[in-house]
């Protein structure tokens, strides 16, 4: 009783000590996820404590991702979890763990229910659906060869029309995103619409990539910056919309054909149920054998015209977002860390110059009738972008540096790991990038800071023999570095196993090709450089805080 006297005398201490017990109760108390789990019998991951109600973890995340998971593993092992806005994150790590979800297919670790929880609020759930064959099939190395001249030429055509005069200064950040959104629009709906209506998509995409948060991604409240962001997305659709209808009307009594750009295909194929010949079998099996592919398709003949528009639509709009959203932020990562360095501009030049010459369009369509003149089962002369070991070094470099992310999935069954740990479905699953990449072990003390130097193989010994075309084993994912297809030891911003992503080709060809042509044709000086780049939790390449402003002056 006196205990309780003593309390009454003061409330306002009993209070706050009330409130201390229930705040300390609820953070040492389970997900719901782990409580269902334990009560079938199953061992959940060690958790770290969410030290505030609701938003959990929210703040530590928000700081650094990379430094609070990597103080998590070192204290709860290579797997443990947290909570975050009522979610459940699980983080992972260790090579045969990382094998284990990297091997796991997309009914049981998804990355398109992973992105609707995360994005679907502001960019719609529909675009995050399984890729489909016609799909796989634009996005193989052997259609990037056939697209690149098209891409160096409307690369040329915006570098003409936005570098006027003989110098100037422009902000590198926004010419980036207005040139990458140029050329995926250009990929996906022809040059002449990518040139025209780039740039306005490019500023609907910065408004739509503005806040990649956390707590933007997590947060359940429609405010005004939701708005606005949904209000881009359904501007970019309206222009796709058009072009679809277009479209339409152009193919109706016209059969398809071989050369048909890839929105053709896409109104063949999901309009008028034409069956797509231009499918390479042999490539989707050599460079997507991994990736977990739909099952059937339904004949679209069976559906509503307005609802086969819709899904054109949605397919179109999804790949200019997938191909955008990385591509500009990775091709940034590249440009603001050789921009300052010219002896690293001067490097890039030369092997530029050395595999295509002066006239880089001309020589590369002239591979592409040599290669398409090699007769059926002799080995096909090497791209000449694959041969630039230089500039894929370099690049791969940057993307490591400033690979924040990793890969993000949401478990839809209970995985069970060789350690005996399960993670409970219903999970976020977590491979952060971060603690292999800025890992001593494997990069030295210095693994924060840039330096190709460190990436003097890019691709394994043997597999390419610069003195004759017969020693390379014709993957590109070979030649990139950090390597696509290790695990643990190079963790690669395009995934791994059976998550790879189907836009890798084309990503690096994308900024290699586009860096080429600027390096070559200006000279650059940085007036200001990116401040700092902010994490990404959970996937991909950090975000830049900053102006990135750089005076121009065209090469002689």
């Amino acid at each position: 009783m006196a205990i309780f006297a003593q309390l009454a005398r003061h409330p306002l201490a009993t209070a706050v000590s009330a409130v201390l017990v229930v705040l300390f109760l609820i953070r040492r108390r389970p997900h719901r996820l782990d409580r269902a789990a334990i009560k079938a019998g199953l061992v959940v991951p060690p958790r770290a404590p969410a030290p505030f109600p609701f938003i959990g973890n929210l703040i530590a995340m928000g700081i650094h991702p990379g430094h609070f998971i990597i103080r998590g593993h070192k204290k709860y092992g290579d797997v443990f979890s947290t909570t975050v806005m009522q979610h459940n994150f699980v983080f992972v790590t260790g090579k045969s763990h990382i094998m284990r979800v990297t091997s796991a297919p997309e009914r049981q670790l998804s990355l398109n229910e992973a992105y609707k929880d995360l994005f679907g609020f502001i960019v719609g759930t529909e675009i995050f659906v399984p890729v489909s064959k016609s799909v796989f099939s634009a996005l193989t190395s052997s259609r990037v060869e056939a697209m690149t001249p098209a891409l160096m030429h409307v690369t040329q055509r915006y570098l003409e029309n936005k570098f006027k005069g003989d110098m100037g200064k422009v902000d590198m950040q926004l010419l980036i995103n207005e040139l990458v959104a140029v050329l995926s629009v250009s990929l996906i709906c022809g040059g002449d619409f990518g040139l025209e209506y780039g740039p306005e998509v490019a500023d609907n995409m910065n408004i739509l990539e503005t806040d990649y948060s956390v707590f933007s991604a997590l947060s359940p409240f429609e405010t005004a910056v939701v708005r606005r962001r949904r209000a881009a997305r359904l501007r970019i659709m309206a222009l796709v919309e058009a072009q679809a209808r277009k479209r339409v009307e152009k193919l109706r009594d016209q059969p398809m054909k071989p050369t048909d750009d890839y929105f053709d295909r896409l109104v063949h194929v999901m309009f008028y149920g034409r069956v797509d010949k231009t499918i390479d079998e042999t490539s989707i099996a050599n460079e997507f054998a991994d990736n977990d592919k739909p099952e059937g398709e339904v004949d679209p003949r069976d559906i509503p015209e307005e609802e086969r528009i819709y899904n054109i639509v949605i397919s179109a709009f999804g790949l200019i977002y997938g191909a955008h959203t990385n591509t500009s932020v990775s091709a940034m990562a590249h440009l603001c860390e050789i921009l300052p360095r010219p002896e690293y501009m001067d490097i890039l030049r030369k092997d530029f110059v050395d595999h295509l010459g002066n006239d880089a369009i001309t020589s590369f369509k002239a591979y592409l009738t040599r290669v398409n003149a090699t007769p059926r089962g002799q080995p096909k002369e090497v791209s000449p972008f694959v041969q630039m070991r230089t500039t894929n070094r370099i690049l791969s470099e940057s993307l490591r540096v400033h690979l924040d992310g990793g890969m993000l999935r949401k478990a839809l069954e209970d995985v069970h790991l060789d350690n005996g740990v399960t993670i409970p479905k219903g999970s976020f699953v977590i491979i952060n990038a971060y603690p292999i990449l800025a890992s001593p072990r494997l990069y030295g003390a210095d693994g924060e800071t840039w330096n190709p130097n460190r990436l003097i193989k890019p691709i394994p010994p043997g597999e390419f023999d610069e003195s004759s075309t017969g020693g390379f084993s014709g993957k590109l994912d070979d030649l990139q570095s950090p390597l696509v297809r290790s695990s643990d030891l190079q963790m690669s911003g395009f995934g791994s196993g059976r998550h790879l992503c189907p836009g890798r080709f084309h990503a690096y060809r994308m900024i290699n090709q586009m860096t080429a042509q600027m390096l070559v044709n200006f000279d650059f000086v940085v007036e200001s450089n990116f401040d700092k780049w902010w994490p990404v939790p959970y996937g991909g390449t950090a975000r830049p805080l900053g102006k990135f402003i750089v005076f121009w002056k065209r090469r002689v």
